[in-house]
């Protein structure tokens, strides 16, 4: 097998939407790594046969080599507004052409 490493900022979009992928890597015989900073589900994929790897991450940083360096307070409210995930938007339009 493999060592895979998995980034993320946030743990609960990583356990609720990434479980299963992990799940399948590791019946594959991977060895997986999660770097993200420590939230409430960790444990749950610790338990699972993750290796954690706490890494201190601005949940909205937009530099990769500031976030890199910036440190994490646990205890700042993580993933208190819509657990965290950036806003989405979506622009389209739909084009219904008959000849």
């Amino acid at each position: 097998g493999k060592k895979i490493l998995i980034l993320t900022n946030l743990d609960i979009g990583l356990y609720k939407f990434r479980k299963e992928l992990i799940e399948e890597l590791q019946s594959r015989g991977n060895e997986i790594y999660l770097s993200l900073p420590y939230g409430k589900l960790v444990d749950k994929l610790v338990d699972k046969g993750c290796r954690f790897i706490e890494t201190p991450i601005e949940r909205r940083g937009m530099n990769p080599l500031q976030t890199a360096e910036s440190s994490f307070n646990i205890d700042n409210g993580q993933g208190f507004e819509s657990y965290g995930l950036p806003a989405s938007r979506s622009i389209g339009f739909n084009l219904n052409v008959k000849f």
